[in-house]
């Protein structure tokens, strides 16, 4: 692998190698943010059994002989650095999102090969279950570990309150005026990250929203103090006026 780089040769592998994380949120962006088949809702809760759907899921387009699109390899080709390197995950957080995307797009196509709809914008038929499984694996095996480093790095040794990090977060949403762009500036990675998340999920695509609800489940596995619940409990409510589906998921229940 190349992070087994010789002294001499100074390689920032995500930097030098992938696409930056700006290139890759606008990949995504392009991509079809809805379910490939509507019968997924089956399996996912947070999804309507019904929907129309905003734009037309097309198939993956220059995928490789193993049905790859130019998205899956990137990402895929990251999950395969970041298991050898958890240094160069914990130093690329941004990249869990796309981890978590790929994931999920393994995950649908898994669940629907075989049917005729099956239509994923970044596998193709040649893709098997073999490989989307691997796929779905190698992410839940990274994601563990680094959310239990967002969990530990946001916390910051706080043994007292370990929710302080995520409650700053959703006040500085809270705060911010409607329809209005908040500012990320003063937040340490950790924070940046869940802003991140958020701010995905606010322009109301599905993938972001399912996205956003692995995030929060991860994040909150212990569950939430009463103060931090009823954070997010405002932050849902004031979100439902402008999103359709953004903090509608199983996981609110709990707070409820």
């Amino acid at each position: 692998m190349v992070s087994h780089q010789p002294p001499e040769l100074q390689i920032n592998l995500v930097e030098d190698i992938f696409p930056s994380a700006a290139e890759l949120d606008t990949i995504l962006d392009e991509l079809s943010p809805d379910p490939i088949d509507s019968s997924i809702a089956v399996l996912d809760g947070l999804l309507p059994t019904t929907f129309t759907s905003k734009c037309k899921v097309s198939k993956a387009t220059s995928a490789d002989r193993q049905g790859f699109s130019p998205y899956a390899r990137i990402v895929n080709g990251l999950s395969l650095a970041f298991l050898e390197d958890r240094q160069l995950a914990k130093h690329n957080l941004w990249a869990l999102r796309h981890l978590i995307a790929l994931s999920l797009f393994a995950q649908d196509s898994k669940n629907t090969i075989g049917m005729s709809r099956n239509v994923s914008p970044v596998f193709n038929e040649k893709a098997t279950e073999m490989l989307l499984e691997d796929v779905v694996d190698r992410v839940r095996q990274i994601s563990v570990y680094l959310f239990r480093f967002v969990n530990v790095a946001g916390a910051g040794g706080d043994n007292n309150d370990d929710s302080v990090w995520r409650r700053e977060v959703v006040q500085r949403f809270l705060a911010a005026p409607p329809m209005k762009q908040v500012a990320r500036e003063g937040f340490s990675d950790a924070q940046g990250f869940l802003f991140d998340i958020i701010s995905h999920a606010k322009k109301d695509a599905l993938r972001d929203t399912r996205i956003l609800k692995i995030v929060l489940e991860s994040l909150l596995v212990d569950g939430a103090n009463d103060t931090e619940a009823d954070l997010w409990i405002q932050l849902a409510r004031k979100l439902e006026k402008t999103c359709q589906f953004s903090f509608q998921f199983a996981a609110m229940e709990q707070w409820s």
